[in-house]
């Protein structure tokens, strides 16, 4: 299969990280909390419990114009 527009991705990885040693987001080491060997879960992560909430003032939006005639948003990182 070739990834093109609207494709479905789906990527598994793995991630090493040692377990309460602030290496990974809090949300999502607090989500791994008491999982077992095998055992699956969703953990969904609010900005907060991540990298902090959005700030407007420190972003930048580029409008582009996609060469289907498709407007994407371009977020640009600005200064803190």
């Amino acid at each position: 299969m070739q990834v093109g527009p609207n494709t479905l991705v789906t990527m598994d990885y793995t991630l090493r990280f040692a377990y309460g040693q602030e290496q990974i987001i809090p949300g999502l080491e607090r989500g791994l909390a008491g999982l077992q060997p095998g055992e699956q879960k969703e953990i969904r992560v609010e900005a907060e419990e991540a990298y902090g909430p959005c700030r407007p003032d420190a972003v930048t939006v580029v409008g582009v114009q996609a060469g289907n005639g498709e407007e994407r948003r371009i977020i640009i990182p600005g200064e803190a």
